[in-house]
């Protein structure tokens, strides 16, 4: 089963999660998750400032947070949806 977030990494990139993972091999050699990670990052930095949430604790958020973020994300590239056609 693909990760719903990576998926919907992949989708944001126009790709499959397969071709995300092989550019992202050229794009961050070393590190070819690198380009997930920053995604992933800047799309917690967009549903704050939609959301107008903070992290509950301290820095970090909560699980009620990141089950938000996965329902948000979903909605925004279908990834839950897309997931199921990839297991």
């Amino acid at each position: 089963m693909i990760q719903p977030r990576y998926l919907a990494y992949a989708q944001a990139h126009g790709r499959t999660p397969d071709e995300m993972l092989a550019h992202d091999r050229g794009a961050w050699p070393g590190g070819c998750m690198t380009g997930f990670m920053v995604w992933v990052r800047e799309q917690w930095h967009a549903w704050y400032t939609e959301t107008g949430e903070r992290p509950e604790h301290g820095s970090f958020a909560s699980p009620r947070q990141h089950a938000a973020l996965d329902a948000w994300l979903a909605r925004r590239y279908a990834a839950h949806e897309q997931a199921e056609m990839f297991a």
